[in-house]
């Protein structure tokens, strides 16, 4: 009896392996399965996302926060670091799964295909995405469809053609739509992707995925109502979604994807009030580099390298860091076509990006970087007060390597950034901000950014600042969304770009706490066409509490004209024409995030 039951158990296993080895084959075989290669922990395996608005994000739609590019590469290239508790080098198997968006709004297949070198195989990615966007599916013609498949049908060819024919596609299905008309033109357009997909061979097939992304939202009401802008395009929740729903499909879990509510922390800022808050030398002659290719009627590419201050995961909290800042900024002023990398790596210092040079820059190089941003020195490779004796020569190699490449290209060499006060970091910063500054003088067409001086003092002025997670997104070193603005505008003024007409350069971050209101006024004095204000004058009426930032505004009541000195001290407006003026003060406390408003006033300035 023991016998017969042993071996009804043995029939009974071997069946369920059967079934087992059965269902892996299966698994194995069907559409889309080789995607599995991109998350082998192999550090060379990078993206290109590419195809329209959807896939660039619109600027004003999602206010600064990530597209949903941004919050897959958040998740492939840092995320699953913490899921399964990397450290190291074991980290690269993931951070450098580079991720490359060269989407942007108006871009329809045909012109893909078209520009299909300078797009998609310069950058030499191991998968592609496509996502079928509203600039092909509005077509509605029988011809337009036949085009877009024979167009698709290019893409695949081109993307399995990728490393050696080792090439993977994923092709995003859109989403849907409150229209129905718009849906019914997408489901068209999704029929044609899945003839044209089922036209090609088997084995073709296991390394094209098709992300359906139409069937996951055409009943869902939260994102038709709340995840869609009124032109039915995706707002900053939108954008999360889509991200989730793309995880879910090429990588098989979610686990630990975000889930916020992304705050409507942003706001429109007067132009008075966009400036760079960094210290910066002259930059002239990296001026007028930037001007000539600017000029020079061809894309641009732009490569941000360096540590995990440029690599920006994690700590924007959602929103974009200065690279994605950057590219979005670029689509927003008419260089759709110009190309924005970014291969810094969390915990890279000088020594392993030298040993990575081929992941983290050759890899790219027929792109020919025209611009290389490099900021490196955060993390430790000798004593906190010295600079490593390898640093200098390490830096070296990398310039060498960039210029072998491209011996036009220009490098702007950056400072670490600001951190908390009793932090190594902060003792590092100036340390290998000057060894870089010495690098830079010494090498033609190479320049140093001080990233970290103005904000380090703004710090001590405001006690309360390093406390705000926009600005310190870990409460340590790595900035928040604001801070990684406050780098992009800065960039922008170095290379001369911030008189460009961009929303990206009027929109701010919300990150004083309160705004109070004082009912009477400090004392102004008013000589000739200029008018001032004391800081002392201010903080008698604030009950003692000292301020740092006063700002003195005033505005010409007749022509509406708007004039506006900000200091620490005593805020003076000059040279005034003649005229009646509204004139207003407001003030930012130094020991809490204090925002003080004082009562209008009514000024006249006479002209003997």
């Amino acid at each position: 009896m023991k016998k017969k039951f042993l071996i009804i158990i043995a029939i009974l296993l071997s069946i369920v392996l059967l079934f087992g080895i059965f269902f892996a084959i299966q698994s194995f075989n069907k559409p889309g399965a080789k995607i599995k290669e991109m998350f082998n922990k192999d550090i060379t395996t990078t993206w290109v996302f590419t195809g329209g608005e959807a896939v660039s994000g619109n600027f004003e739609d999602i206010r600064g926060a990530r597209n949903y590019v941004g919050h897959f590469e958040d998740y492939i290239r840092w995320q699953m670091v913490l899921n399964e508790k990397l450290s190291g080098e074991e980290q690269w198997q993931y951070t450098q799964n580079f991720v490359t968006n060269t989407a942007a709004p108006d871009l329809n297949l045909a012109q893909i295909i078209k520009n299909r070198k300078h797009l998609i195989e310069n950058l030499d990615p191991k998968a592609v995405a496509y996502m079928i966007g509203i600039e092909d599916y509005s077509k509605t013609d029988d011809a337009a469809r036949k085009e877009f498949q024979k167009n698709l049908n290019e893409l695949i060819n081109t993307a399995l053609a990728l490393r050696d024919g080792q090439g993977l596609l994923v092709i995003q299905l859109p989403f849907a739509t409150k229209n129905e008309i718009k849906n019914k033109a997408i489901e068209n357009y999704i029929a044609a992707a899945r003839e044209t997909v089922g036209s090609r061979s088997k084995k073709e097939q296991k390394r094209i995925l098709l992300v359906d992304h139409y069937t996951q939202t055409k009943e869902d009401m939260d994102f038709l109502e709340k995840d869609l802008t009124e032109n039915d395009s995706l707002n900053a929740q939108g954008h999360l979604l889509i991200g989730k729903q793309l995880c879910k499909a090429t990588i098989g879990t979610t686990k630990n994807y975000p889930s916020q509510d992304f705050k409507q922390n942003s706001q429109e800022l007067d132009t008075e009030e966009v400036k760079p808050i960094l210290k910066n030398p002259e930059f002239a002659e990296l001026q007028k580099l930037v001007a000539e290719k600017l000029a020079g009627g061809k894309d641009i590419s732009w490569m941000f390298m360096g540590d995990s201050i440029t690599h920006g995961a994690q700590h924007t909290h959602g929103y974009d860091s200065i690279s994605e800042l950057f590219h979005q900024f670029l689509l927003s002023i008419g260089r759709s076509g110009d190309i924005v990398i970014n291969s810094a790596v969390s915990g890279a210092n000088s020594t392993t990006t030298v040993q990575q040079l081929e992941n983290r820059f050759q890899r790219f190089q027929k792109v020919l970087p025209d611009f290389v941003i490099f900021q490196i020195g955060t993390n430790s490779e000798g004593s906190d007060g010295t600079v490593a004796p390898t640093f200098n020569e390490n830096i070296k190699t990398v310039i060498q390597t960039i210029r072998k490449c491209n011996p036009d290209a220009v490098i702007l060499l950056c400072s670490p950034t600001a951190a908390r006060s009793d932090s190594v970091f902060a003792v590092r910063a100036p340390v290998y901000g000057k060894a870089l500054q010495a690098i830079a003088e010494e090498t033609e067409n190479t320049f140093y950014l001080n990233r970290y001086e103005k904000m380090q003092e703004a710090m001590q002025t405001y006690s309360w600042l390093a406390d705000q997670p926009e600005i310190l997104g870990d409460n340590n070193v790595h900035p928040g969304e604001a801070y990684h603005l406050a780098l992009f505008r800065d960039l922008v003024s170095v290379l001369g770009m911030e008189k460009e007409d961009s929303p990206l350069l009027r929109f701010g971050y919300q990150i004083i706490d309160e705004t109070k209101n004082i009912s009477k006024n400090p004392e102004l004095q008013v000589s000739g066409q200029t008018v001032s204000v004391s800081s002392a004058a201010c903080t008698k009426l604030n009950s003692g509490k000292d301020f740092g930032e006063i700002q003195l505004t005033a505005i010409n009541r007749i022509g509406g004209q708007k004039y506006t000195a900000t200091s620490n001290g005593a805020a003076t407006l000059t040279d005034l024409p003649a005229g009646f003026y509204t004139v207003s003060i407001s003030a930012v406390e130094r020991g809490a995030s204090v925002r003080v408003l004082f009562p209008s006033q009514e000024v006249e300035i006479k002209i003997d």
